[in-house]
C-alpha cells in the first residue's frame, strides 16, 4: 500500500481496553525520498507521539509506536516531509506499507 497524494497516512486503531499498553508496528518496506524515514512524525489523535524506528536500509525499516491504553479507538497519523510524483503515473507517493501489526 502507497501513501499518498497527502503526506498524512490516517489508521484507525481499536482500543486496547484493560492492557497495559499495545504496540503497532508499521513496515515500510520502501519509499522514494530518504527524508521520509528520517523526519517521519507519528501523531495520536491529533498529538505528537514517540515513535521508533528499525531501519533496515536508506529507504525502508519498521516504524514502532508504543500506544497508551483507550477505551474507545484512537487515530494514529504517519507524516512524511515530501511526496515524490509516480514516474509512470504521475501520483503523489509517501511510503510503501507491507504490513500493519498490532499487538499487546
Amino acid at each position: 500500500l502507497w501513501t499518498g497524494p497527502d503526506s498524512h497516512f490516517r489508521l484507525v486503531v481499536p482500543g486496547a481496553l484493560g492492557r497495559p499498553y499495545a504496540r503497532l508496528e508499521s513496515f515500510v518496506i520502501r519509499t522514494e525520498e530518504r527524508q521520509n524515514i528520517e523526519s517521519l512524525q507519528t501523531q495520536l489523535d491529533g498529538r505528537g507521539i514517540a515513535h521508533v524506528l528499525d531501519r533496515w536500509s536508506d529507504n525502508s525499516g519498521k516504524i514502532i509506536v508504543e500506544l497508551p491504553p483507550a477505551e474507545d479507538y484512537r487515530i494514529l497519523t504517519l507524516v512524511v516531509p515530501k511526496m515524490v510524483a509516480d514516474g509512470n503515473s504521475g501520483r503523489l507517493l509517501g511510503l510503501c506499507i507491507d504490513k500493519i501489526v498490532l499487538t499487546s
